[in-house]
């Protein structure tokens, strides 16, 4: 009875995945989003952008206690402004096409006579 016992439990380990991902018919496919191939992200900003935000913001308080300079709390309040990330595009992003479509590169417009 004992040896049949570790054998039924060591086939369950080997079909449990552990809840990283789900195995079908060969595939892995992960649970994490767009099959791990996607940015690490918290609320609307990258893991990378809030580890700036948050150094940017203890530098910031320490120089608005110390020094009494605000000039870097509006920093930081900017760049957190400007790297939020909404559908893959952030602001700043936004902002640049907007700016090349608009401003900096020329429109074309091309008329035809309609006879």
């Amino acid at each position: 009875m004992e040896p049949n016992r570790r054998i039924t439990t060591q086939r369950r380990r080997r079909r449990f995945c552990g809840g990283a991902f789900l195995h079908f018919g060969g595939d892995r496919i992960y649970i994490y989003p767009d099959n791990l191939n996607a940015k690490a992200t918290l609320w609307l900003w990258q893991l990378r952008d809030l580890a700036v935000i948050g150094i940017g913001l203890l530098i910031a308080v320490l120089a608005l206690t110390q020094l009494g300079l605000f000039l870097p709390m509006v920093l930081v309040a900017a760049y957190a402004f400007l790297s939020i990330h909404l559908d893959g595009l952030s602001v700043l992003d936004f902002l640049s096409f907007v700016v090349s479509f608009y401003i900096t590169e020329q429109q074309i417009f091309e008329w035809e006579d309609p006879t």
